[in-house]
């Protein structure tokens, strides 16, 4: 059966972070890696770096940077006698957006049922709002 359905804008809301990796080294490279001392968590802002910054990390210093919101970087320096090195570790996150019905792009498309949500955001991006069956005779009359 099908159904009129009104498509809309999708309005990205707030962002929620949740589920962190733990660090996972992706490699090793000479020198140094300046950052930052710390690095928070949170659902609200996902990674953030925090304390002081090291412009010159010495043997035995952990520095961090957050390439974004969703990921972010651990050096590890140390110095075996060769020179100093650091150790490349990464975290990631994953991250859901609230969303909400934005302005109206196309009203009366026609669509088999469940092609796209009641009402909600389709995978497609946009939201879509269910209405009546095609064809039904009683909205004839109003």
């Amino acid at each position: 059966m099908n159904y009129y359905y009104d498509k809309y804008n999708a309005v990205e809301g707030a962002a929620t972070y949740y589920d962190p990796s733990g660090f996972s080294v992706i490699g090793d490279e000479a020198g140094a890696y300046a950052g930052y001392a710390g690095m928070n968590f949170s659902a609200e802002s996902g990674f953030e770096t925090t304390g002081s910054y090291i412009a010159s990390p010495s043997d035995g210093d952990y520095t961090y940077t957050a390439s974004s919101a969703t990921e972010a970087r651990r050096d590890y320096h140390y110095d075996l006698g060769a020179g100093l090195r650091h150790q490349i570790s990464l975290q990631t996150c994953s991250v859901d957006y609230d969303y909400s019905k934005g302005s109206l792009i196309a009203n009366n498309l026609v669509a088999a049922d469940g092609t796209y949500p009641a009402d909600g955001r389709h995978t497609d991006g946009y939201w879509y709002v269910k209405r009546e069956l095609v064809g039904n005779p009683f909205m004839a009359l109003l």
